[in-house]
């Protein structure tokens, strides 16, 4: 596969080196801020998928759950 069609298929690539311990961050702040709205929620659905896939074994229906309780004075 060609470099021009890999950035096709994935974007521009960045890359960062050093030790997690020495980073500020800085880089994954600027690298999700370019991303836009659409790929950061479904990189959030997909640690979603693979909480569920590890926690129950599959994704079929992954939800969140809701507890709704409504308080009347009688």
């Amino acid at each position: 596969m060609k470099e021009n069609q890999i950035q096709e298929m994935y974007g521009k690539i960045q890359e960062m080196y050093g030790k997690i311990e020495d980073s500020d961050g800085e880089f994954d702040i600027k690298f999700w801020q370019a991303q836009g709205e659409k790929v950061i929620f479904e990189a959030a659905m997909d640690m979603v998928k693979d909480y569920y896939t590890l926690r129950y074994g599959n994704v079929n229906e992954p939800r969140l759950q809701r507890n709704i309780e409504s308080l009347k004075q009688i």
